[in-house]
């Protein structure tokens, strides 16, 4: 009986050995889960969102540029519109105060299309701007999160 026991705790001693220089304890195990499972999960995380703001600030860039390009073309038709005045539209008084509602009217069509384009352009920027905050707070909660993670090793 006592070589049973005796080889036993031989057994058990070499078996803890190996699993010491294997790293199969408990600690070890919780470690590894932490690092192959936790820690990785906030790293992709944080990339995933990383790349999300690239492609969030791309498009955003995309869409500013087409909007500016618009109201630098609206900004010339309220131009247009102000020296849309020809000869034959102010020929006699008749002729000038029935081009009158049609010369204003212009304008009045022109600055609106340009009020519009600007207060889209401010409505993209303020939608950016909070989106942008939003992803930069996730990835900085993911960050704390791997920080605090790697605390416990």
């Amino acid at each position: 009986m006592k070589n049973q026991t005796e080889g036993t705790t031989l057994l058990s001693g070499i078996a803890q050995r190996v699993m010491k220089i294997l790293k199969l304890d408990d600690a070890s195990r919780v470690d590894s889960f932490v690092k192959s499972q936790i820690q990785k999960e906030f790293k992709e995380e944080i990339v995933d969102r990383e790349h999300n703001l690239k492609t969030l600030n791309l498009g955003h860039k995309r869409t500013v540029d087409k909007s500016e390009e618009t109201i630098a073309e609206l900004t010339e038709s309220v131009d247009a519109a102000w020296l849309n005045i020809t000869v034959d539209n102010v020929a006699n008084l008749a002729a000038q105060k029935a081009y009158k509602v049609i010369y204003l009217r212009g304008i009045e069509n022109a600055e609106d299309a340009l009020e519009e384009a600007i207060e889209v352009l401010e409505k993209v920027e303020k939608s950016h701007k909070i989106q942008v905050e939003r992803i930069e707070n996730e990835i900085s909660e993911y960050r704390r999160k791997l920080t605090k993670s790697e605390s416990f090793q």
